[in-house]
């Protein structure tokens, strides 16, 4: 019987893999594909740690939305808002390609301008071309996730998300897309998913016209090339305009489903065979066709190349460091919030690194070498939390020799491909933080093993060394409260005598406990990602991400531009904690803020003057001021601001001084930190201390 939760993760890791696969060949034609590969067969590009892409970008933060409003509550305003909040301008997410050019663009441009969600992607405003591009489908697969089977809602969600940037045939490519994905759970053949689909769209419509022409042609041709020739004689680019316009490619993606048999590799690679905009072409196709065949029918070879490694590039800095399978469980909760009858005990698991869904490995791989080799792979075990567990396969060992099984829990700027898509990301767990998993071996006595934490300084720290039995023994470990950014955690394996093929299992690794650490922002690195798309140097402070400005840490994290900028820090899912910040400057008009959801969500502490201080609640356009506090003639620098949040009651202090108390109507405090700075160098940062900072399980009670 099928599982809605794995089905949910099957659909992901094909859109996953179909990006993968297109993102090297992006814009190609498929002559120039040919005269560079003969066929593609596979990936073409071994990527490592592939640096984020627009195409995951746009399901897995739009359907933030619903963190904050119900499925059935939600407008075109309500996703414009949240885009707003959860995209910087101009950097990282989308392709910057220029107002007027790039769709994205325009339509953020004309946000921020202030026009309406029911005009900024509007053909009136836009122009037919531009308003009709691909952009108008490719984000729409997460939709269907959370609206799992409820065809009628992901349509209507997709369509209204659609309509911010796009409109015209791109809402119906919005509206076919999360359709198919949504009908592919329930129904197990292409073409009746394809034709089910289309008749949530209009029917006179040019979109529904050449998907059921493209699905006639390929029934009668002799293959999948002659469909594609058709195609391009029929519907060239040429007719319709701009960088990537949404009907030849949809065309291509109607063709390779009608031609690919059921068959997920098969379709996959016509879909990138045929050019055009292959990576989202193949990111819709995967997702669909994921859906359709299930987490068995995905091709392993692929789903092992990826091993959970899928990096975002929004504005929420822990958001982006989450892997495949943390992913797969936000949708889920999503799902689950959505219809309460759809449940599932590994959701609980979001903030771990548990292995109770197949494939799941949450990106750990073995450090192996010549000495110490092997492999891994997720496999079903009864006794395992979430009855499955990574199983390590040891080839060959040697005593005394030694490997790490690693998890990065933050990838530093050099360990990242590229910067096309520009991400900026912060950790995913944090000093004073409990570590703890299982481990047991095939062979007693063979093994001793021992958890590690390694910070980006290099610092270590490691549990006990216990020898690996036949069943399952504890390890457990608190990261150390003087760690800097945590880069990993894994395990250490010790071989004790020379061994051939044994297997050892590692359980769900959990994460515990309420962040506490006291860092010197004067210390913190500056990551330098490399070349973005426009030939820019793209550089961010080390677990930050930035709304506007340049900003530096000299002496202090500060900013060099004039321009009103923001700085975010942290992780979004703290709850209820104690921080405090010293300030080496604190003029006029610059903020410290707290509970930071994104760009327009957060409580800020703003410097009016020298004796006042504002606590203002923002949310998008609406400003709500929460207190106006008397400071007893603190000077503009050498500061120290310390607040408690604690469930509805939030303390301030100036200098260790109590300023003042505020009651807030919320079910708790939620998020990162974050300065504004109001113009250059109006705000220092020299030092910030958390703790009790616990994490929110249940991120929709945000």
């Amino acid at each position: 019987m099928s599982n809605w939760l794995e089905d949910i993760r099957a659909a992901w890791l094909g859109k996953v893999i179909g990006v993968r696969l297109g993102a090297p060949v992006e814009n190609w034609s498929s002559q120039q594909i040919k005269d560079s590969f003969g066929t593609i067969e596979d990936f073409v590009k071994e990527y490592g740690v592939f640096g984020a892409d627009d195409d995951t970008n746009g399901p897995l933060y739009f359907t933030r939305v619903l963190l904050d409003k119900s499925a059935c509550e939600i407008t075109s305003q309500d996703i414009a808002d949240t885009m707003l909040n959860i995209i910087a301008d101009e950097h990282g997410f989308f392709w910057w390609g220029g107002v007027g050019v790039s769709t994205e663009h325009t339509m953020y441009n004309n946000l921020k301008n202030g026009m309406s969600a029911l005009e900024s992607g509007s053909c009136r405003v836009n122009g037919k071309e531009l308003s009709e591009q691909i952009g108008g489908q490719i984000f729409s697969d997460g939709w269907a996730y959370v609206a799992y089977d409820n065809v009628e809602l992901a349509v209507d969600l997709a369509q209204k998300a659609a309509s911010v940037s796009h409109d015209g045939e791109a809402i119906e490519g919005a509206k076919f897309v999360s359709a198919a994905i949504s009908l592919a759970f329930k129904y197990k053949d292409i073409f009746e998913v394809m034709n089910r689909a289309l008749e949530y769209c209009d029917p006179q419509s040019e979109y529904v016209r050449v998907a059921r022409d493209v699905i006639s042609y390929s029934r009668k041709s002799n293959g999948w090339e002659e469909t594609l020739d058709f195609i391009q004689r029929t519907y060239p680019y040429s007719c319709y305009g701009g960088i990537c316009p949404i009907i030849p490619n949809m065309a291509v993606m109607v063709m390779s489903m009608a031609h690919g048999d059921q068959d997920f590799r098969k379709t996959m690679l016509i879909c990138v065979n045929a050019g055009y905009d292959t990576d989202c072409n193949a990111g819709n196709v995967g997702s669909i066709m994921g859906a359709l065949v299930g987490i068995e029918g995905l091709y392993s070879p692929w789903v092992h190349k990826i091993n959970d490694v899928v990096l975002s590039s929004g504005l929420l800095g822990s958001i982006n460091s989450l892997d495949a399978t943390q992913q797969t469980l936000y949708f889920g909760k999503l799902a689950n919030s959505i219809s309460p009858t759809l449940v599932d005990d590994r959701l609980a698991s979001i903030n771990d690194f548990s292995f109770g869904l197949p494939y799941s490995t949450h990106g750990f791989y073995g450090r192996w070498n010549r000495k110490f080799d092997g492999s891994h792979i997720n496999v079903a075990m009864a006794d395992a939390k979430f009855k499955r567990a990574l199983q390590i396969n040891v080839h060959s060992a040697f005593p005394q020799e030694s490997v790490e099984i690693i998890k990065k829990t933050y990838f530093r700027a050099s360990e990242v491909h590229d910067s096309r898509y520009e991400p900026s990301l912060a950790p995913v767990i944090w000093p004073g933080q409990v570590v703890s998993t299982r481990l047991k071996a095939e062979c007693e006595g063979l093994f001793m093993a021992h958890l590690v934490v390694r910070d980006i300084e290099g610092n270590t720290a490691n549990s006990k060394d216990l020898m690996l039995i036949s069943e399952f023994g504890n390890f457990e470990i608190q990261i150390p409260r003087d760690f800097s950014l945590v880069a990993e955690v894994g395990v250490v394996l010790v071989c004790l005598d020379r061994t051939f093929l044994t297997h050892l299992w590692m359980d769900s690794v959990m994460i515990k406990g309420s962040v506490d650490f006291d860092w010197d922002m004067t210390k913190l690195p500056m990551e330098d990602y490399g070349l973005t798309f426009y030939m820019g140097n793209h550089r961010e402070i080390a677990g930050c991400t930035h709304v506007n400005g340049d900003w530096i840490v000299d002496g202090g994290i500060t900013c060099l531009s004039d321009e009103r900028s923001m700085l975010l820090f942290g992780d979004v899912r703290w709850k209820n904690l104690q921080f405090e910040v010293d300030l080496q400057c604190w003029e006029q008009g610059s903020s410290v803020c707290f509970a930071v959801q994104g760009a327009n969500n957060f409580i800020e502490i703003v410097r009016i003057n020298q004796m006042e201080i504002h606590i203002n609640h923002v949310v998008g356009k609406k400003f709500q001021n929460l207190s106006k506090l008397i400071i007893s003639n603190v000077k503009y620098d050498q500061i120290s601001l310390h607040i408690e949040c604690d469930s509805h009651i939030i303390i301030f202090k100036v200098d260790a001084l109590t300023v003042g108390k505020i009651f807030i109507n919320k079910g708790s405090i939620t998020g990162g930190l974050g300065f504004i700075s109001a113009r250059k160098n109006s705000i220092v940062i020299t030092g910030i201390r958390v703790s009790k900072a616990d994490f929110n399980i249940n991120e929709e009670e945000t």
